[in-house]
């Protein structure tokens, strides 16, 4: 698995890196590539498959692809390509992709000085600040330190993550990076578009948790979307008290697969005279889960399925560490404490 990049400059790729990852593609001798990338960045693909065409057979993938576990070995298999070019993620550091497999992180390059007086607002009251991005920023992170420090702040990068590939990484289900550093900072700053990372930091610490939307110039805390969030939850795990079936959510998916998990998850429903069924799926959709009798999932695959998509469910969708709230076992205001998405990508097995 090799990962390569290519860099967003006024909303254009640079050529020199088309050509570069292009190159290197070829260089492999593939006789027949899938090219895959998030709906967000499918406008690359064209720009890369017009080159890369001219020497190799490409086939593109159209599915959604909602993260580096969403890697398209089925429709490679199917088509008979011999390499993946996954664009727009960076790996997971905990998964083996083999040698098949190749990421092309984007790297964007938006103003962060000109939108720093906004920063400077949100942040007034704190002096040590916790900074962490997602992928596609991560090259700005020195950047942006050197803007807290003429701003009087003194800012920390998060760390190394579990799954999350670059130190002050943070992705939806690993927040281990701001964990490490937690201890030390105030509060936190994230740079990047939209509230999906964010507001999973947000759930995963106990530090106020603020953004910079270096697109829109826009920052704002998090606390509001969080009480939000906490509030949906909380009605999630009432519901499940008075459900009696279960459905264990197990994902077919490379890097939601969890079967320690899955087995401790059951284990723990027997224990309380659940019934139960484990549910293979490769996403977790709602037309995927309404033949079966279950009265509640729990989610094993991806934890912001449960976080984020609980509304378009007619049943109580429950992170397995919410399980336990609701057999008992945990109280609620502990689980708010501790953090919903606090423990790595949300699963770890010392939580049944």
């Amino acid at each position: 698995m090799d990962v390569f990049y290519l860099r967003v400059v006024r909303k254009r790729l640079l050529y020199s890196d088309i050509v570069r990852v292009v190159d290197e593609i070829v260089g492999r001798g593939s006789k027949r590539v899938l090219v895959q990338a998030p709906d967000g960045l499918k406008w690359v693909i064209p720009y890369i498959v017009e080159k890369l065409k001219k020497s190799v057979n490409v086939v593109v993938s159209s599915d959604p692809c909602y993260g580096a576990c969403f890697v398209a070995y089925d429709e490679a298999r199917l088509y008979e390509a011999d390499l993946i070019l996954h664009i727009g993620h960076s790996p997971l550091r905990d998964v083996d992709y083999g040698d098949s497999v190749v990421f092309v992180e984007v790297l964007e390059d938006p103003s962060l000085a000109k939108h720093f007086d906004e920063v400077g607002k949100v942040l007034r009251a704190f002096n040590r600040v916790g900074v962490v991005t997602n992928v596609h920023h991560v090259h700005l992170l020195e950047e942006l330190s050197k803007l807290l420090r003429r701003s009087g702040k003194e800012p920390i990068v998060g760390g190394d993550g579990v799954r999350a590939w670059h130190r002050g990484q943070v992705i939806g289900c690993d927040y281990s990076s701001a964990k490490e550093v937690e201890a030390d900072v105030e509060a936190f700053l994230f740079v990047g578009g939209g509230t999906f990372h964010p507001l999973g930091l947000s759930l995963a610490i106990t530090k106020p948790v603020f953004a910079l939307d270096p697109y829109s110039g826009r920052a704002y805390g998090l606390e509001p979307l969080k009480k939000k969030v906490l509030m949906q939850r909380f009605q999630q795990i009432e519901r499940a008290k008075r459900c009696r079936r279960f459905g264990v959510l197990a994902g077919a998916r490379i890097g939601q697969h969890r079967p320690a998990l899955i087995q401790r998850v059951c284990d723990y429903l027997e224990k309380h005279a659940k019934s139960f069924e484990v549910l293979v799926v490769d996403q977790v959709v709602p037309e995927r889960l309404y033949p079966f009798k279950a009265e509640a999932f729990v989610d094993t695959a991806c934890p912001r399925v449960a976080v984020d998509d609980a509304a378009i469910f007619k049943k109580p969708m429950l992170l397995p560490k919410e399980l336990l709230v609701a057999m008992g076992d945990k109280s609620w205001e502990d689980l708010v404490e501790e953090g919903l998405l606090s423990q790595t990508f949300g699963y770890d097995l010392h939580i049944l």
